[in-house]
């Protein structure tokens, strides 16, 4: 029996995995697989969900959709052959192109079936800045839901702006809004099958990895202060689009999230780690830029770069 499988795409900070923590959460009879697709080398969204769920894959160091589009596969058969799951998710990478992803779970029907493309779109985030990337156009033209998060946090006209937009571009999906990543398992599960002719036909499998226009840094971190981290978000927010990890923060273990400006640090109750990390991801900066940037406020060094 084939395993339903639902692909989770959107940008950069958008609550990817805020929404697979809260599916996972909402409902414990079933037993999830998870596959996470990392654009750098290292990884934080697979130590994130860990605690939920131990059947977690993690493809790293380039997008699934290019780079690493030839893991993709072996990576969901030996998540199965090694788990029994009920439902498998895929999370992709922030930066990445749905259609050579949908191609090529495709093809390994009828070991899974593809239920729906849901992709995330942030209820805070500026219309125009917001749409201006190809690969996350791509995926809202091809989305079955299309969920507008952050609601608690947007204001009105930002999201009666965003419906508007998405109804016009997407008219088969189905728009749902949504705060902290709750949202009903059925709704993932529950889409209509597509046609085998319709637009995921195998040109779909090719894409220019060069098309990514993100550099992304890791460095490893020992015990850090708030007040730090919010001044280095304060001034170089607007030149980097992604921070995240998991770090000692004031004394105390956290996840440590910013997107645009807007910093989040929350308790982190998974296994601590060995060192803590923190991954820098931009569409601004060359990765010498990136690096030194990262370096003026922080003075450990960069351990891994991509």
């Amino acid at each position: 029996m084939a395993i339903p499988t639902v692909l989770v795409s959107g940008g950069l900070g958008s609550g990817k995995t805020t929404l697979l923590k809260a599916i996972v959460s909402a409902n414990p009879e079933y037993r999830f697989g998870i596959v996470v697709n990392e654009f750098g080398e290292m990884g934080v969204d697979g130590d994130l969900l860990r605690p939920l769920v131990p059947e977690i894959v993690e493809i790293r160091n380039g997008c699934i959709c290019c780079a690493t589009q030839d893991q993709l596969a072996p990576a969901v058969r030996e998540l199965i052959r090694t788990f029994k799951i009920d439902i498998l998710l895929l999370e992709m990478s922030g930066v990445a192109e749905p259609l050579p992803v949908i191609h090529e779970l495709r093809i390994l029907a009828p070991l899974v079936e593809i239920r729906s493309h849901a992709v995330l779109v942030d209820g805070t985030a500026d219309l125009d800045l917001g749409t201006r990337e190809r690969s996350f156009r791509n995926a809202l033209a091809t989305a079955d839901v299309m969920v507008v998060t952050k609601v608690d946090l947007c204001k009105a006209s930002e999201l009666a702006s965003w419906s508007s937009f998405l109804e016009a571009l997407n008219r088969r999906a189905v728009l749902v809004p949504a705060s902290h990543g709750k949202l009903p398992l059925r709704m993932l599960l529950d889409t209509s099958p597509r046609d085998e002719g319709d637009q995921f036909g195998p040109k779909a499998a090719f894409h220019d990895p060069k098309l990514h226009r993100f550099t992304t840094i890791c460095r490893f971190v020992n015990s850090l202060a708030s007040a730090d981290i919010r001044s280095f978000v304060l001034m170089h927010g607007d030149k980097i689009a992604r921070i995240k990890g998991i770090a000692q923060v004031d004394g105390d273990w956290a996840e440590v999230q910013a997107v645009r400006g807007d910093l989040r640090i929350t308790p982190f109750s998974g296994t601590v780690p060995r060192r803590g990390r923190l991954v820098f991801i931009s569409n601004k900066l060359y990765q010498t830029e990136l690096i030194k940037v990262v370096s003026d406020v922080f003075d450990t060094h960069v351990d891994a770069a991509v």
